[in-house]
């Protein structure tokens, strides 16, 4: 199957349904340079988890939204 990857440039990535979400942000972070854990993955506007695979996502339609996050580093973050 495809998975359509949106970051600030759309992606199209070969997937089995076997992959886990933590294979998928690997493989993002290859691509744009963002940590994993710098990483939020979204279907139809739900986070989805690390340790679930696509098949168990109900993943049909083929696109997920990477949004990256600021983690502790970010703008509002209490040290």
């Amino acid at each position: 199957m495809q998975l359509f990857v949106y970051t600030q440039e759309l992606y199209t990535l070969q997937a089995t349904g076997q992959e886990s979400l933590a294979q998928i942000k690997a493989h993002v972070a290859l691509l744009e340079s963002v940590a994993p854990g710098d990483q939020v993955l979204l279907l139809t506007g739900t986070s989805l988890e690390d340790e679930a695979t696509l098949g168990q996502c109900r993943y049909n339609q083929g696109f997920v939204k990477v949004a990256p996050t600021f983690g502790k580093k970010g703008p509002n973050a209490n040290s």
